[in-house]
């Protein structure tokens, strides 16, 4: 069984020093510079590939989306995203919502008709997530505004041990070179 990606203490410290560094940039929508300007998704995906935490591989291009998205939209741009991305492929299962929320989870959060923003869980009961008006902001997990609107929560999981490559020994130019017995 995969385990999560945040079951050690030194990744999840890792990753609360990276949030800590983003932690008051101010929101700006599909950008990503620390201490300049960050949207939700970007925030997420700088605090899971930064080279200290290495939890995930970069995905670029990340979805572009417009902050309206959520107004008018039927279907998860974000969900969508995330399950179709081949580096990510299997390693991404929804928690159920009375289990205990781990360092690394993703949440989606309704924002409009649908999960329009993503926050991730910090160590200690933490949350990161970037907000129009708000910039990157850490606070309770158990927030009342965050838990009344989330409505999914992902967990990244290690990716599965590569297997050695199978090595035939069987190698078909032997069959031609080999003469027949009488």
């Amino acid at each position: 069984m995969k385990k999560p990606c945040f079951h050690s203490d030194e990744r999840q410290a890792s990753l609360w020093a990276e949030a800590k560094k983003w932690e008051g940039t101010p929101f700006f929508a599909n950008q990503a510079s620390c201490g300049h300007g960050v949207g939700c998704v970007e925030l997420v995906h700088e605090l899971l590939t930064a080279p200290a935490v290495a939890a995930a591989p970069r995905l670029d291009p990340l979805p572009c989306y417009t902050l309206d998205h959520g107004m008018h939209a039927t279907d998860s741009q974000l969900l969508h995203f995330l399950f179709n991305h081949t580096a990510l492929r299997g390693r991404l299962v929804f928690v159920p919502f009375e289990s205990p929320k781990l360092p690394g989870d993703m949440i989606g959060v309704l924002s409009g008709q649908l999960d329009h923003h993503l926050a991730l869980v910090l160590p200690w009961h933490k949350v990161i997530h970037a907000m129009e008006g708000h910039g990157a902001v850490i606070h309770e997990l158990s927030d009342d505004k965050l838990t009344r609107r989330t409505l999914y929560v992902l967990r990244l999981l290690e990716p599965a041990p590569q297997s050695p490559a199978h090595h035939s020994t069987f190698d078909p130019r032997h069959l031609a070179a080999e003469e027949p017995q009488p």
